[in-house]
């Protein structure tokens, strides 16, 4: 899940631009109370069919099912705008995921799903691009020693010129 995003612009730009980006996505908001700072989005299909189950694997934490098939899946988003102060604004998401899972045996149940942050991520993204233009993107920790990719240890070592042994070859 991606870190609440503080941003240096007061409350009222924060809810007005957020309500615009979810208006360009076509969201309809069901609940919206600036008192509380939130604004809670009506559910939208994210997949639906054969593929369902690969889909669901890009934005939440599920593992394969061994008594049915993920048929389908829809989400929404709960977004917090929390006033710090005059110029200075919280903003987080939350993406509440579904997946309809169809047992083998007959019978439907949808499930709740555990985000990976990745929808949190896109809607936060594009808030920030609005508001602050098309070069703006989320600030990434840098991994830490154990997640770096080992592409900094070379394969072959080679000895620098004038390293060597120290009496030449003999004939």
């Amino acid at each position: 899940m991606p870190a609440p995003l503080s941003i240096r612009a007061p409350l009222d730009t924060a809810w007005k631009s957020m309500r615009e980006v979810l208006e360009l996505k076509r969201f309809e908001i069901l609940e919206e109370d600036v008192s509380k700072g939130s604004i809670l989005t009506r559910s939208r299909e994210y997949t639906s069919g054969p593929l369902a189950a690969n889909h669901i694997r890009k934005v939440a934490d599920r593992s394969k099912l061994v008594d049915g098939d993920w048929v389908k899946a829809d989400y929404q988003y709960q977004v917090h705008i929390q006033f710090v102060s005059e110029t200075q604004t919280l903003v987080w998401v939350d993406a509440r995921i579904r997946g309809l899972k169809r047992a083998f045996v007959g019978g439907d149940e949808w499930l709740p799903l555990n985000s990976t942050g990745k929808l949190e991520e896109d809607l936060l993204t594009l808030f920030g691009q609005h508001l602050f233009g098309q070069s703006f993107a989320l600030d990434r920790p840098r991994p830490g020693f154990w997640e770096r990719k080992p592409g900094h240890v070379r394969e072959e070592w080679e000895a620098p010129a004038g390293v060597g042994p120290e009496r030449p070859p003999g004939p």
